[in-house]
């Protein structure tokens, strides 16, 4: 069998696998996660794997050049706080990501902005934001006191 999908502890996209009989047909067929190994087959999972190699690698350098335009970005964000400077609330990973976009960035998802240390004071804190898989940039973001 040809996967067409990950599966857990079988294998990834496009592996070729062997596996018992009624496995393949109760579970892999029916699910669409698995191709039978013939000549045709094996034609189309290796067209299919080089289209996803390139997309990969567009995709890491679109994030490269993303990650040197992030590297150098400031962003501010505003939050009430009382006369020491301590926020009321952190400051959360949504509103990073609204900062950015108020910023001309593209929308990132806020799972990939990564605060190391709870921001609850107001002042410069840096704060990673990962592009993509081992691309990764350093973000600057100021907290003011909202008046």
């Amino acid at each position: 069998m040809i996967l067409k999908k990950y599966v857990p502890n079988l294998g990834n996209e496009g592996d070729m696998v062997t596996v018992k009989e009624g496995y393949a047909r109760n579970y892999l067929l029916p699910r669409k996660l698995a191709v039978p190994a013939g000549e045709g087959a094996l034609k189309v999972v290796a067209q299919e794997k080089r289209g996803r190699e390139a997309r990969i690698l567009k995709e890491q350098t679109d994030a490269r050049v993303l990650a040197e335009k992030v590297s150098g970005a400031n962003v501010t964000v505003t939050k009430r706080a009382d006369e020491d400077g301590t926020l009321y609330g952190a400051v959360t990973t949504a509103e990073i990501v609204h900062a950015l976009l108020g910023a001309g960035f593209p929308k990132f998802n806020p799972d990939s902005v990564h605060i190391h240390v709870p921001i609850k004071k107001v002042g410069d804190h840096a704060v990673e934001v990962v592009l993509a898989k081992g691309i990764a940039a350093q973000l600057k973001v100021a907290v003011q006191a909202a008046v």
